[in-house]
Parts: C-alpha cells; sequence; structure tokens
C-alpha cells in the first residue's frame, strides 16, 4: 500500500489544476445565464425594435456555450472525482492489508492482486457513479435550455408561418393609429375594454393613467405584438395582426421602442449594442448620436470614439441614454415614416438630460412628419419640453389617450 502517499499527491495536485477550472466555469456559466434571463426580460424589446431575428440566432449560440460551460465543468469535476478514487481512507487501508495478510497466509491466490482489484473497483464505481450523476445534471440542464429555447424562439417561428398570409409593411399607406373598441383579457381577467380612438398619421400621443392600469399593455396591442380579445388595432388601415412580423418587409423593421430599462447586452461590444436592430448603421453616425446624448466621453480612447468600447458597468442613466441612442439610429434609417414607442424612456434621466433628449426629438420630428410618436411617461416635464422645446421653435402637439377607468373616459 505504499502506492496511498503518491495516490494522495496526485489528488491534491489535481484539485489544484481543477478547482480553478470548475470555479471559472461557474462564473462564466452566471454572466451566460444573466444573459439569457435578461435576453427573455427584454423579449417585447428585442421584437419591436426588429432584432428578433439576430437575437434568434444569438440566443442559440448562448445556449451551446451555457451547454459547453457546463459539460467543461462537469468533465473536470469527473476528472477530480476519478483521481480522488485511488485515495482511501486509513481504516480502509487498513482492513485491505489485513485482508491482504489473512489471504496471502490462508493461500488464497495473489493477495496483492487480489487487494489491487479490490482497490480499482472501488475506484472505477466511484467514476462511473460520478459519471451518471453529471450525465443525469447534463441532461436536465440540456432540457431546461430547449424549454427556454422554445419559449423564445418558438414565438419566431410561429410569426414565420403566420406571414405566407400577411402584407408587407411597406404596402402601408401610412403610420396612422385606429382603435376600436379594443379590450384585452387574460386568464380570466379583463386587462382592458372599450378603448376606442385615433391617432393621424405623424400625430404625437400620450397615454395617461395610473401605474398599472395597462398602457404598456396597450402599447403591446398597437405594435402587434399582442393580440386583443375584443375589437380591431388598424395601422394605416390595415389590422395590425395582418401586417409581416418577420423578414425584410417586416412591420418592426418600420418600429423603434424604448423601454425604461432598455436591453443592453454587456458581452457585447458599444457598436455591436448600437447596431442591434440597425444593421445598416456606420461607425460615424454611431459617434454623431452619442455626442449629441453626452455618451462620447465615457466610450472615448485617444480623444475619438471607440465603438469597439466595452458596456459592461454602465449606470442606469448611460444605459438610458445608449437605448436612446439606438431608437434615434432607428428612427433616422426609416425614410418613409414609422413609430416610435417610449415607454417611460426618460425616467433614469436627470432633469436636464431628459430636457436635451426633448429637444433632440422634437428636432427628429420636425425633419420625419410622417412618423408617429406613441408616448407614455409620468414626468409632466418631459411633455412639456416637448410642446415647448429648449430652442424656443414650434413644440409638438401632443394628444392624450386616458387609459383605464370608465371605457368612456379612454379618450381625452
Amino acid at each position: 500500500m505504499g502506492s496511498a502517499p503518491i495516490a494522495l499527491a496526485i489528488s491534491k495536485r489535481s484539485e489544484r489544476t481543477l478547482d480553478p477550472l470548475i470555479k471559472k466555469t461557474y462564473e462564466n456559466e452566471g454572466e451566460v445565464a444573466q444573459e439569457i434571463e435578461e435576453q427573455i426580460g427584454a423579449h417585447q424589446e428585442i421584437v419591436l425594435g426588429g432584432m428578433r431575428e439576430d437575437m434568434a440566432s444569438r440566443i442559440q449560440e448562448l445556449s451551446t456555450k451555457a451547454n459547453t460551460l457546463a459539460l467543461e465543468r462537469r468533465e473536470a469535476r469527473l476528472d477530480m472525482e476519478f483521481r480522488n478514487g485511488w485515495v482511501l481512507g486509513g481504516s480502509v487501508i487498513a482492513g485491505l492489508t489485513a485482508g491482504g495478510v489473512a489471504m496471502r497466509e490462508a493461500g488464497v491466490g495473489n493477495a496483492g492482486d487480489i487487494v489491487a482489484s479490490l482497490v480499482y473497483a472501488g475506484m472505477f464505481r466511484q467514476a462511473f457513479d460520478s459519471l451518471l450523476r453529471n450525465d443525469n445534471a447534463l441532461l436536465e440542464s440540456i432540457k431546461a435550455i430547449v424549454e427556454m429555447e422554445e419559449v423564445f424562439n418558438g414565438y419566431a417561428r410561429d410569426e414565420k408561418a403566420e406571414d405566407r398570409n400577411r402584407v408587407g409593411a411597406s404596402t402601408l399607406p401610412d403610420f396612422s393609429i385606429r382603435v376600436e373598441d379594443v379590450g384585452l383579457e387574460i386568464d380570466g381577467r379583463q386587462i382592458l375594454s372599450g378603448l376606442d380612438f385615433s391617432v393621424p398619421a405623424g400625430g404625437v400621443v400620450r397615454l395617461e393613467g395610473k401605474s398599472g392600469e395597462g398602457k404598456t399593455t396597450l402599447v403591446s396591442l398597437l405594435s402587434g405584438y399582442y393580440e386583443p380579445t375584443s375589437g380591431q388595432v388598424r395601422l394605416g388601415g390595415m389590422d395590425v395582426q395582418a401586417v409581416k412580423k418577420t423578414g425584410p418587409d417586416a412591420l418592426y423593421t418600420r418600429m423603434a421602442y424604448l423601454s425604461q430599462h432598455p436591453y443592453v447586452f454587456d458581452s457585447g461590444n458599444l457598436r455591436e449594442n448600437l447596431a442591434f436592430g440597425n444593421t445598416d448603421v456606420d461607425d460615424a453616425a454611431m459617434r454623431t448620436v452619442l455626442e449629441e446624448l453626452g455618451l462620447a466621453k465615457r466610450f472615448s480612447a485617444h480623444g475619438k470614439v471607440d465603438v469597439e468600447s466595452k458596456v459592461a458597468g454602465l449606470s442606469g442613466g448611460e444605459r438610458a441614454r445608449l437605448g436612446l441612442a439606438r431608437v434615434l439610429l432607428k428612427i433616422r434609417s426609416q425614410e418613409n415614416g414609422g413609430v416610435v414607442f417610449l415607454d417611460q424612456a426618460t425616467e433614469e434621466l436627470d432633469e436636464e438630460t431628459e430636457a436635451q433628449v426633448a429637444a433632440i426629438l422634437v428636432k427628429e420630428k420636425r425633419e420625419r412628419p410622417d412618423t408617429t410618436f406613441v408616448i407614455i411617461s409620468h414626468r409632466s416635464d418631459f411633455i412639456r419640453a416637448l410642446e415647448h422645446p429648449l430652442d424656443g421653435g414650434e413644440g409638438l402637439t401632443v394628444q392624450r389617450v386616458r387609459v383605464g377607468g370608465d371605457a368612456k373616459e379612454a379618450v381625452a
């Protein structure tokens, strides 16, 4: 049994080698899991921003990476457990030694070979048990990831099938909005009912109401992300559900959407984040919009905005401005009008920055009169800044629509 100290040394060496690897895979897997969770949470923003098809391939890559990391860690742990199989407790070693001596004195074969067989049998039994446990855990991991992929990408597959019977967004004459006696019921609960209003092409509407009364849900209906259980939403005179949701002529290529907490994937760089949903945008346009929103200094290197900069560690206000930058790039790509949804998009900004953002949006609206804006904001100062911009020029005429309460109070 003189090999026991050697086995102990092998075990300790394997732990020194493999422990950091196992720890690192946990860290990497945590980062991947966080990004996947953020993407699922931001599904509506991703869809409405025209980023779904890009995200479908990205989430598949992340799923593969998550599986690979889990497998690497389990292989490392299995290797460690296999090597640790050499290290037997003192009582076991004493028992095997005594058994070997007794067998030798009794003339039972080669006692050393028998003891060695017992040692190897125990070691391999432990290793195979570990392999079985890890394989079962891996199968559970794969099952969970497949379910997640189906939740996320199943939506895209279903929409692509439905698109065979839908018209392209380019066939819409304009981007006026007509809501006709719209209601939405989910799991037996009436979320919205009796909504009826119109927004002219190029109009600006503010959805008003208390928190939880369905303003964001209404945006989901206006954009075609949800389908009403009663009534109809028309965009450019066409039922919004009859317009393509995927491909180059999809409805979402003509929409821009920004929420209070915009989706930013920390594993990507600045260019990847800004180009997400804006595949044709160039670096010069990115630098211009970052200058406008006061982000140039944050991402500068050697006196110039570095679009290869990492975006991890941004504050809430910086993430909000990065989301606004992406939306502005999308607006500027829409030559023949579109729809912009701002869902509490400035809530993370200070008053001065919010006023500057309002001025930028007014300027964009003046240059693109055919673009329709739908705004949710609890900040009255932001709405006033749209109506009375900093430059003293003509502001926007903001229509008010009440959401919640009695259906008759819906139009204001």
